[in-house]
């Protein structure tokens, strides 16, 4: 059984990568890996953060990247109409 691990990069900014890197690995041993997804304004738009993950990971086998844009502020306002 393969089990995808989608994560997201946007937790904690460049702080998050050395913790990120190590949960991908944790997940993996335990489920496999077939892709890492980053999303959110940071995952999407921070190169530099997605590379310095990406390098930490370079001892597993072969999986799918992608950079899947979110619109964070829609979501949000959603969650909260059914309040006002």
């Amino acid at each position: 059984m393969v089990t995808t691990a989608i994560l997201s990069a946007c937790a904690a900014g460049p702080r998050a990568e050395p913790d990120l890197a190590a949960r991908v690995a944790a997940g993996w041993r335990q489920f496999g890996l077939d892709g890492v997804v980053f999303t959110g304004g940071i995952g999407e738009n921070a190169d530099a953060v997605r590379q310095a993950i990406l390098a930490r990971l370079g001892w597993l086998p072969p999986f799918e990247v992608r950079v899947i844009a979110a619109n964070e502020e829609r979501a949000m306002a959603e969650d909260v109409a059914p309040l006002l």
